[in-house]
């Protein structure tokens, strides 16, 4: 008898990097990437997780998604410029290609990472 197994994860971890970590993780990454700014108390945060942690499996060939928590690493969204939460910057060779700041539906997002990656 075989027992066949399928994955059926349609949410994956979104890993939190740091300020000490941006440079390795994003600047000199070799594939795309997007990186989601918020905060714990963060409503809308937390509605934009769930949908990033769906797009982090739907997109995994494309690009990979990561989380930095203004409240404990806030250089490098002070350095771009984040006003509010959540903001998400795509990056891909080092620079940033594109920023959206707010929740949104998950269509809408894939949408603009599709867009914008395609542009690069």
């Amino acid at each position: 008898m075989s027992i066949i197994t399928t994955n059926h994860d349609t949410h994956a971890p979104i890993p939190a990097i740091t300020d000490e970590t941006f440079e390795a993780e994003v600047i000199q990454s070799q594939v795309p990437v997007l990186v989601a700014f918020s905060a714990e108390w963060c409503a809308p945060c937390r509605l934009m997780h769930s949908v990033l942690s769906e797009l982090a499996v739907a997109l995994r060939d494309q690009l990979r998604i990561v989380t930095v928590d203004v409240d404990q690493d806030p250089v490098h969204a002070g350095q771009l410029g984040v006003r509010g939460m959540p903001t998400l910057f795509l990056f891909h060779d080092g620079k940033s290609l594109a920023q959206k700041a707010g929740a949104a539906p998950k269509a809408v997002v894939r949408r603009w990472i599709e867009d914008t990656i395609g542009k690069a």
